[in-house]
């Protein structure tokens, strides 16, 4: 789940690029910082680049590899927070080890720096979910005019450095 509008219609756009006969929009959800902010560790984990925690995690979930040691907490987690990959799952998964992850393949956000998203995961996740949004959800669909817009723009997934860096914490 993308935090910024900008980087979710991304990839919304992404996801009608892969399929064009389906549909695709942004599901928008408000969740109140009260609820996430009750969370605490291990229910919600936060990792970030460029923390060698985050690499090993891209790394090993992008590979399709069971998650040990420290990172099978995440398993279990309720909410995972981080810093956006935007390289596809092949190519991290052909990189020799984590270290060889490198900001250029980070989305940006807007103002130049590394991207977060929020990843509710299992179901934990959904029921918090169901327990925590607000009425106030909504749906924007992508229209074709829409799509041709954000391809017309430098969508910053992967493709260059941030120009900030994110505060690490666990």
């Amino acid at each position: 789940m993308a935090v910024n509008f900008d980087i979710a219609k991304n990839y919304a756009a992404w996801a009608k690029r892969r399929d064009p006969n389906q549909y695709a929009g942004i599901l928008r959800l408000e969740v109140p910082n009260a609820a996430i902010e009750s969370l605490t560790h291990p229910h919600k984990i936060a990792v970030y680049w460029p923390s060698q925690r985050w690499r090993e995690l891209v790394w090993t979930c992008r590979r399709g590899n069971r998650l040990h040691g420290n990172m099978v907490q995440v398993r279990y987690s309720t909410l995972m927070i981080g810093t956006i990959c935007g390289k596809p799952n092949d190519v991290i998964a052909s990189l020799p080890s984590p270290d060889d992850i490198t900001e250029r393949m980070l989305v940006c956000n807007p103002s130049g720096g590394p991207a977060v998203q929020y990843a509710f995961t299992g179901d934990q996740g959904a029921d918090f979910l169901a327990d925590n949004c607000s009425r106030a959800s909504k749906i924007y669909p992508l229209a074709t005019r829409d799509l041709d817009r954000v391809e017309g723009e430098d969508l910053n997934i992967g493709g260059g450095s941030c120009t900030s860096t994110v505060s690490l914490s666990t």
